[in-house]
């Protein structure tokens, strides 16, 4: 099974660059994967929801602002999801 990995767009985020890196630590495991932008972070969450994507990898705290307020709140929305570090 290939996985798809859902991600803030467009390309150039931090959200991308620690997407790519996930495939790419897959990949040296023989898993399969390919990457899908959303244009939001609520979107990148609600396309796993939904089943659109297996799995998102979304900011939770940046450098700037700390916690990344839309992350936590749409996580909290969407209980059915689980969280992976």
């Amino acid at each position: 099974m290939t996985i798809s990995i859902a991600h803030l767009g467009p390309a150039g985020t931090n959200a991308e660059t620690a997407a790519v890196a996930f495939t790419n630590k897959l990949s040296q495991l023989g898993q399969k994967s390919f990457l899908c932008p959303y244009p939001s972070i609520a979107q990148t969450l609600w396309a796993v929801s939904q089943g659109e994507v297996n799995l998102a990898v979304v900011p939770v705290e940046n450098s700037i602002e700390g916690s990344v307020t839309v992350t936590l709140d749409t996580l909290w929305q969407l209980d059915s999801l689980e969280i992976q570090t």
